[in-house]
């Protein structure tokens, strides 16, 4: 698992296809530091989300976005 603010990784990710095994893309900008631990320790506390073998966005509004891979398409 990849936790990132470099968008590079989503484009090769989306884009390019490439495999992993799950990426957590943080859109946080502008947050301050200690807001930013704080949402991704409720995400991750949270169990809700299904970060293992998919692309997720973590957008500054809260907002949170996930793509699965196809099985197919992981290493």
């Amino acid at each position: 698992m990849l936790l990132t603010d470099d968008k590079d990784f989503g484009e090769l990710v989306v884009l390019e296809s490439r495999p992993h095994r799950g990426v957590v893309l943080l859109r946080l900008a502008g947050m301050r530091p200690v807001d930013r631990a704080d949402l991704v320790g409720r995400l991750f506390a949270g169990g809700h989300q299904p970060f293992v073998d998919a692309f997720t966005v973590v957008h500054v509004d809260g907002r949170v976005r996930t793509r699965r891979v196809a099985a197919s398409r992981r290493e």
